[in-house]
């Protein structure tokens, strides 16, 4: 990797490999350099960043390579088995939400108990969870769908930030609530195709005080409904209802704002042709186009989501060379990995993983272009 000043960096520019920064990855290859990105890393007094690829005037082809395809790919059965899980977990919210359309209350004890399980089970495996793909979330009720991947980031976000336990039951609780004001407003108006009137418009920014009246009425604390209420809230002030500022907003609801954004930016919507992939999501929270979001949980966020992203092909400090298959949440620096050539070279053919926590497995840097293609040589050599 080489490094490149900051001033070296021009807008509408893209490069053909990530930009790293203090072992961040800021920018993707498939997103140009903005204004906004240069006006960030200035705010964060970054003078340089590293990468091992170079500035191109076009996209470059950003298709996994078969190699790494095949190396990766053993996580699908894992994600089915994870899958089934929030699915399970998606039939139960969706039963709450459906009572909370009518007249019934939520038995805030159970659903408090619901939380436990829930932190329970991504907390067993909590790396597969947070990298489980989009699609396999249910397309029947984005609500539901958006409201558990968003309890599943949070979560994550507050093992980072060390939240205590009965804190984090909070936070989730209100997360796999923060959209049940929404079963208050008409589906026609939130499943809208297209710019929403000046009244729909006005419906929809209600919605988060809906939420909190429909908890407050059940019992939950104070905590969960305040975090339902705000999480709508910008840290510039320019969010809704209330408009607050900064630290104004509550600690769940500057988490809950990050977390549900960047759910609904890679969200399935009926009236989408696609999906947003997750490159992208997380650049746009990280620019934070009007300063939106509370920058510590933008950057908790990135650390957890997109270092050492799946597929990065790394240099061992055992002198061998593996591939990242799994992100770890506690430490996003260090990701588990299949090694694929030992420290003489060799190519290695079993299926084990290693925690790069390891002193010997430590990364020491990604592989360059070219270091890279010389070990897919290596392999095809091997199967002739």
């Amino acid at each position: 990797m080489h490094k490149v000043p900051i001033a070296q960096l021009k807008i509408n520019t893209y490069y053909t490999s990530p930009l790293f920064w203090d072992g961040y990855i800021i920018l993707y290859p498939n997103l140009p350099i903005t204004e906004d990105l240069l006006n960030r890393l200035n705010q964060w007094h970054c003078t340089e960043v590293e990468t091992s690829g170079w500035p191109s005037e076009s996209i470059p082809s950003l298709k996994m390579d078969p190699f790494l395809e095949s190396v990766v790919d053993s996580r699908g059965k894992v994600f089915k088995k994870e899958g089934d899980g929030l699915r399970s977990i998606e039939s139960v919210l969706s039963r709450v939400y459906s009572v909370c359309r009518g007249t019934e209350k939520i038995d805030v004890n159970a659903f408090f108990e619901f939380a436990k399980d829930f932190r329970a089970m991504i907390a067993g495996d909590l790396s597969v969870y947070l990298t489980v793909p989009v699609s396999d979330f249910a397309e029947s009720d984005y609500l539901i769908a958006q409201s558990v991947r968003t309890a599943v980031l949070s979560f994550a976000v507050s093992e980072a930030l060390k939240i205590p336990l009965y804190r984090q039951l909070e936070l989730i609780t209100a997360a796999l609530l923060h959209k049940i004001g929404m079963v208050k407003i008409p589906k026609i108006v939130y499943l809208k195709e297209g710019t929403l009137s000046e009244k729909e418009t006005e419906l929809i920014r209600f919605y988060p005080v809906l939420g909190a009246r429909i908890l407050k009425a059940n019992g939950f604390s104070n905590e969960v409904i305040q975090g339902v209420l705000e999480h709508q809230e910008a840290y510039d002030g320019s969010g809704y209802p209330q408009h607050l500022v900064g630290e104004g907003i509550s600690l769940f609801g500057r988490i809950l704002n990050v977390a549900s954004s960047f759910c609904a930016m890679t969200a399935f919507r009926p009236y989408r042709s696609e999906i947003k992939n997750e490159s992208s999501s997380i650049l746009k929270i990280l620019q934070g186009a009007k300063k939106e979001y509370d920058p510590n949980i933008c950057r908790t966020l990135l650390g957890i989501l997109s270092l050492y992203p799946i597929g990065t092909m790394v240099l061992l400090a055992n002198n061998s060379v593996a591939v990242a298959v799994k992100v770890n949440p506690d430490n996003p620096k260090a990701p588990y990995v299949k090694l694929l050539t030992d420290s003489s070279g060799k190519p290695v053919m079993n299926e084990q993983i290693f925690d790069t926590q390891r002193d010997d497995f430590q990364i020491i840097r990604v592989l360059t272009d070219d270091e890279a293609q010389n070990v897919k040589n290596l392999f095809a050599e091997k199967r002739k």
